[in-house]
């Protein structure tokens, strides 16, 4: 497991950076508001900083959550067609 820290000005931001970097495997563990620059933070510009892990040897799967996925009920939909059956 990894665990990273991202600071940017905006939340969207970062977070983008997050996705491209990570993946969608990546976890938020925390978000907080701070302030970069000035002294002790004080007069500093307002800043978001965001705590990530990701594992890399685990991946959702879906099907384990209990929900099927579009294309296995797309491909169900499809059998049940040909079998003259309606859904």
């Amino acid at each position: 497991m990894q665990i990273r820290r991202y600071t940017g000005s905006e939340l969207a931001a970062v977070l983008k950076e997050i996705n491209r970097e990570l993946g969608p495997n990546a976890a938020i563990l925390n978000t907080r508001k701070i302030r970069i620059g000035g002294i002790f933070g004080f007069l500093g510009r307002p800043a978001v900083e965001v705590t990530v892990a990701v594992d890399y040897n685990f991946k959702i799967n879906e099907d384990a959550l209990g929900r099927p996925t579009p294309a296995a009920s797309l491909s169900a939909a499809t059998s049940a067609e040909k079998a003259g059956r309606v859904l």
